[in-house]
């Protein structure tokens, strides 16, 4: 019986190589890679599809549910996350000391509905009681290039916004003092995707094909981060609410998965496999250092616990994603969360 040809896309890290390197493999597809940024990958996926299966953006998923464009259903693996609050960088000069001082504040954004964003302005307003209207925004892609544009983004009528010109750059006017902070940005080789291990493609000669030069905020004299141990804020973020939230999930095109509903499931199931792989190689790898004392397995596994797939044991923090997506205006309907997914995985 000959296989189906599936086309997917991803950024490698440990969770997913296995996957793109075909240790691991999909019962009953040819699967055909590519390693792609997801900030040039989503692009390249709203605006041309040119990929039957990849990795996108949560909000992304939400606001076309919202605003009812057609394209892709959900896979519920959820390989990337974070503490997306514990990483901003503010300007010196701007009197930030805490996420309560950006009340007020001109903050800078790559994209205002990336996922990221979605989880910031969650987080300021429900335990900060910031709404995203206190605040000025500054969106840092033009229209050209933005993902929003190809899912029904809109700013919100009531929102204090503006976004750059094109040959503008975010993190430059966070140095320059234009903007008082800047959210989701990875700005210093600590705090970047690398960091969450996210491996640069190999035949990508710049950081982006849509984002202009990077700064690295953390070593800029006029820039720092405003949590100096993000990870042990994120951590501390975790363990009072039990959450850490995803920003990036599988998607598959409407049309494989009507005319091959079983491939959604068998991706689901190769990605799980994948994800089992990589937590056993990580924590071999972490022996020594737990024989030294210098790891601390137990938080080890309370990440990777935290990094479950499937839509069960995610379905409170989509049900919040939703929630969020609606009260701060991207969404002009709540969306159901199940709806977004596959109907062979929606139940996993």
């Amino acid at each position: 019986m000959s296989k189906v040809t599936i086309s997917l896309a991803y950024a490698r890290n440990a969770w997913t190589a296995p996957i793109l390197d075909g240790e691991v493999e999909v019962e009953g597809v040819d699967l055909i890679t590519s390693v792609i940024p997801p900030n040039d990958l989503f692009y390249r996926q709203l605006k041309y599809r040119e990929f039957h299966a990849s990795e996108f953006s949560l909000s992304q998923l939400i606001s076309m549910n919202s605003n009812d464009i057609p394209g892709w259903k959900g896979i519920p693996v959820f390989p990337s996350r974070g503490s997306f609050h514990t990483r901003i960088f503010v300007n010196r000069d701007a009197g930030i000391e805490s996420l309560a001082d950006l009340r007020g504040k001109r903050i800078g954004i790559p994209e205002y509905q990336q996922t990221a964003a979605l989880w910031v302005r969650g987080v300021l307003e429900h335990d900060y009681d910031i709404k995203p209207t206190d605040v000025h925004w500054v969106m840092g892609r033009p229209l050209s290039r933005s993902h929003g544009v190809h899912a029904g983004f809109n700013p919100p009528a009531d929102l204090s916004f503006e976004h750059l010109s094109e040959g503008e750059n975010i993190a430059e006017w966070l140095v320059a003092g234009k903007i008082d902070a800047i959210v989701a940005y990875s700005g210093g080789r600590d705090r970047s995707g690398l960091a969450l291990g996210q491996e640069p493609p190999k035949r990508v000669a710049s950081r982006s094909e849509i984002d202009p030069a990077w700064y690295d905020l953390d070593t800029h004299p006029a820039t720092r981060s405003l949590f100096p141990e993000p990870a042990e804020a994120g951590y501390e973020y975790f363990k009072k609410h039990g959450v850490f939230h995803m920003n990036h999930l599988l998607v598959i095109q409407d049309e494989i998965v009507e005319r091959y509903p079983w491939v959604a499931r068998n991706l689901y199931d190769a990605f799980n496999e994948a994800r089992t792989i990589a937590i056993t190689r990580m924590e071999r790898a972490l022996e020594p250092s737990r024989a030294l004392g210098a790891v601390d397995l137990g938080r080890f596994r309370a990440g990777t616990n935290a990094m479950q797939y499937g839509f069960k044991a995610n379905a409170g923090l989509l049900e919040t994603a939703t929630q969020y997506h609606f009260e701060q205006g991207l969404s002009p309907k709540k969306v159901d969360p199940a709806s977004m997914f596959a109907p062979t995985t929606a139940d996993l």
